[in-house]
């Protein structure tokens, strides 16, 4: 339990926290709470365009035109890690031209050998990321054709037939 004198403090300390005051400062502490998956507002980060994914979103729609909630669930999934695999290979080719770029003394005649044993942890984090986006496109993709398979055919549509004709009176 906390003090009368502590608590005095904390209120004290607390005034001198109250957060960032520029516009920049705003914008980068916006971002301290992004999260991916379920508990993300935007899959969209800066410098990628929201109509790629929107786009991305309407081919599966109508590849696959999911039925049932869980169907669209599934595609909405797959959408997701698609969207995370086009962007951890954007990724991977920017960490390797920045560790490039930043490496001193870079082995030129084996520039990409000398930066994978540089940063190894970098890109192995990376390709875990990687992986598991890929295994959620197959397990979603899969799981989508098992749902699919699973829907309840529709009744055909029987078209009503005319009454036949009526044969002809016989002449009396």
């Amino acid at each position: 339990m906390t003090s009368d004198k502590q608590t005095e403090a904390n209120r004290l300390n607390a005034q001198h926290s109250t957060g960032p005051r520029s516009d920049e400062g705003k914008a980068r502490s916006s971002r301290n709470a992004l999260k991916t998956g379920i508990d993300s507002e935007s899959l969209i980060l800066p410098g990628e365009d929201p109509a790629e994914l929107e786009a991305l979103r309407a081919e599966y729609y109508a590849l696959h035109q999911p039925v049932t909630p869980e169907e669209r669930d599934t595609v909405d999934a797959a959408v997701v890690a698609v969207w995370l695999m086009r962007r951890f290979r954007r990724m991977e080719a920017q960490l390797t031209q920045h560790e490039i770029d930043t490496t001193e003394k870079l082995d030129t005649a084996n520039p990409l050998g000398h930066i994978f044993s540089q940063a190894s942890g970098k890109f192995l984090r990376l390709q875990t990321r990687m992986n598991a986006a890929e295994r959620s496109f197959h397990r979603n993709s899969d799981r989508l054709a098992i749902l699919k398979s699973r829907r309840v055919p529709a009744e055909p549509v029987v078209e009503p037939q005319p009454d036949p004709p009526s044969p002809d009176p016989e002449p009396a």
